[in-house]
């Protein structure tokens, strides 16, 4: 951080963009990763018995680039608490429920709907993310193969609200 010291009343200002992640106190979120994915086109989830990973193809924002659209991972780069939000609709009622996974294993599992002409997951959660190997990813568990629906009912986003 470059400081600019005045002789008569000490600190006179900090140079503007030198304050880094790193000078920020514990607590304190400042500008740490923040995304929007979303699926562009459909994306077909085969009934195999176990939770199938979602993949938001499509991305509205990434600030860090931590959310990876081939695999479907978010891994940020700032070690703290992330609020997670997502939400997966289906074309049609055969999907089960969906939750986010930590790490490959169930972390926090969601609401869903059903009715004649459809099926929506939904889930917000808080999670502790360690800055390098931790990541998240939304899964689903369908009873026969489904379509995901696309943009604004299929939606993946998640921002750091406290670092560690």
């Amino acid at each position: 951080m470059a400081v600019i010291i005045n002789g008569d009343t000490g600190i006179d200002k900090i140079t503007d963009g030198s304050v880094v992640q790193a000078d920020l106190a514990s607590g304190v979120a400042g500008t740490g990763p923040s995304f929007y994915a979303y699926r562009n086109s459909a994306q077909t989830l085969t009934y195999t018995g176990s939770y199938i990973k979602v993949i938001f193809d499509t991305e509205s924002w990434d600030t860090d680039s931590c959310y990876d659209t081939s695999t479907g991972l978010f891994t940020p780069t700032v070690a703290g608490y992330y609020q997670l939000n997502a939400y997966v609709q289906t074309a049609a009622a055969l999907a089960q429920h969906g939750g986010f996974f930590k790490n490959g294993s169930a972390w926090s599992y969601g609401s869903n709907h059903s009715n004649s002409t459809d099926f929506g997951s939904q889930n917000s959660t808080i999670v502790y993310l360690n800055g390098t190997t931790d990541n998240v990813a939304y899964h689903l568990f369908v009873a026969s193969t489904v379509n995901t629906s696309t943009t604004a009912a299929v939606w993946f986003n998640g921002a750091l609200i406290r670092k560690a």
